[in-house]
């Protein structure tokens, strides 16, 4: 009787353990702290909008896909909307400074002040195949989240408009109007950003690769590291 009393004993501890440490992963790589740090641009053009999903990698600059930043021009109105106490808010801003743009490997550096926005961290790990990884953005005003797991490192992904750069591969699926994205780790550092999906495969998004984005940061003298 006792070691069947030991047993429920040493099970039921071993449980609320787990489900701690599940809990404290779920805090770190959802939106309950990523929201602080993520945020969706609106460009009006008249009666025509774009959008995408931006996050802050320090104080003033905020990461992004190339593609979300092409066309920024003064005579356009753009909008920040953001989580806030569980709703969105939008807010007005200038037109965003261009800081760096990498054509080929999908990247924008953009300079937006007084925003507010906790910079994200850039994971001093690489991802490695079968990581478990998190993608955050918004899709029209709403907050999407994703997740999945590295499923390749590296691939030539060409298409029409670019002769083929090289991008990781997840089973979390992309929808429109995350790209620019935050690809986030376990831990709650991003190790990627979402460029989008292709429609040949259903669930699978393709980021700019770690490496990539390392070098890019570096070029451009943002320390974003854990």
């Amino acid at each position: 009787m006792k070691y069947i009393y030991f047993l429920f004993i040493f099970f039921l501890i071993m449980s609320i353990s787990c489900a701690c440490n599940l809990w404290t992963v779920y805090n770190k790589a959802t939106p309950q702290t990523v929201h602080k740090s993520v945020a969706e641009i609106v460009v009006k053009n008249g009666n025509r909008f774009n959008t995408g999903t931006i996050f802050a990698v320090s104080k003033d600059k905020f990461l992004t896909a190339s593609h979300v930043c092409d066309n920024y021009t003064k005579d356009r109105e753009y909008e920040l909307w953001v989580v806030q106490n569980q709703y969105m808010r939008r807010k007005s801003i200038d037109v965003p400074s261009i800081l760096g743009q990498d054509h080929i490997n999908d990247l924008c550096l953009l300079r937006i002040k007084d925003t507010g926005l906790v910079p994200l961290k850039f994971s001093f790990i690489p991802p490695k195949i079968g990581d478990k990884i998190f993608i955050y953005g918004f899709s029209r005003h709403t907050p999407v989240l994703t997740e999945g797991h590295i499923l390749v490192k590296k691939i030539i992904w060409f298409n029409k408009d670019e002769p083929g750069f090289r991008a990781q591969v997840s089973s979390a699926e992309s929808v429109g109007g995350v790209s620019g994205s935050p690809v986030i780790n376990e831990e709650g550092f991003f190790v990627g950003v979402n460029i989008g999906s292709w429609n040949e495969f259903h669930h699978r998004s393709f980021s700019t690769r770690y490496e990539n984005i390392k070098k890019f940061l570096g070029e451009h003298y943002v320390r974003s590291y854990f």
